[in-house]
């Protein structure tokens, strides 16, 4: 089957009276839960002579997706599931007492919100294969790109770690149209016909032929927010990749045999 995320997870059968959607659910929870407490850390300071007790507030981030399952006879069944990409985080109150003085002051404080979230991260990971320039292919910030071999050796074991990364393909996004849930600073661009690419409604750039199945990466900046589109396609499709993982999927693509 195929993850809503891109990610292929193998085939697999329903088995009777199981919910699928909580076990793979579980499946995911874990490794975004990793990520998560990776990034998870405070720095509450208290003057010398002082007890201070702080008031913190946390949410946890959910975030809609699907995995497509492959079962014996070939059908494939849509699931839809849900799972936890991140937390925000802020201290919300602060009580400050001298030591040995009797007197306690109770006040809210204003702190800059802690967020605690990979949805929001720009850091890309990677390259993890030498990228060379492509030619002028285009216009504007897909003037020209990077490409690799594809062939950094991450199986779909290593892939199922490394899964913050969002996909806009004509499957799922008929309209060429997303709502970008990352910061970025690269895109993982195909098509297969001229293209056009606008964020917020302004065109940014556009790529004039086939760039194959592999693709190529622009430096494009995308704000989590940003409404992200694709113009000009054809029912043979396209594909944005973008998010801190990039490079985990764009460098093992070939290697997994999706360029052949």
């Amino acid at each position: 089957g195929t993850a809503g995320t891109g990610v292929r997870i193998g085939d697999g059968v329903i088995p009777g009276g199981v919910d699928l959607s909580v076990s793979l659910e579980g499946h995911y929870a874990n490794k975004f839960d990793q990520s998560i407490q990776q990034g998870t850390g405070w720095d509450l300071p208290a003057e010398p002579n002082t007890v201070v007790v702080y008031t913190l507030m946390w949410r946890e981030i959910w975030q809609p997706g699907y995995v497509d399952v492959r079962l014996a006879d070939q059908r494939i069944v849509r699931v839809n599931v849900r799972y936890r990409t991140g937390i925000q985080s802020e201290i919300v109150g602060k009580q400050q007492q001298s030591c040995g003085a009797g007197q306690q002051t109770s006040q809210p404080i204003a702190t800059p919100r802690t967020t605690l979230s990979p949805s929001v991260s720009s850091q890309t990971n990677g390259p993890f294969r030498e990228h060379k320039p492509t030619p002028i292919i285009g216009t504007g910030v897909l003037a020209q790109g990077t490409y690799s071999n594809g062939m950094a050796p991450f199986d779909e074991t290593e892939i199922l770690q490394h899964l913050n990364i969002q996909r806009i393909r004509l499957e799922e996004n008929p309209d060429g149209c997303t709502i970008a849930i990352f910061n970025a600073n690269k895109i993982w661009f195909g098509s297969s016909v001229r293209t056009g690419l606008t964020i917020n409604g302004a065109t940014v750039g556009t790529i004039n032929g086939p760039t194959g199945k592999h693709g190529y990466v622009f430096d494009v900046h995308i704000n989590a927010g940003d409404r992200v589109c694709v113009t000009y396609f054809e029912p043979s499709g396209f594909h944005i990749f973008f998010g801190p993982d990039l490079y985990y999927h764009y460098d093992s693509y070939c290697y997994r045999g999706h360029c052949q």
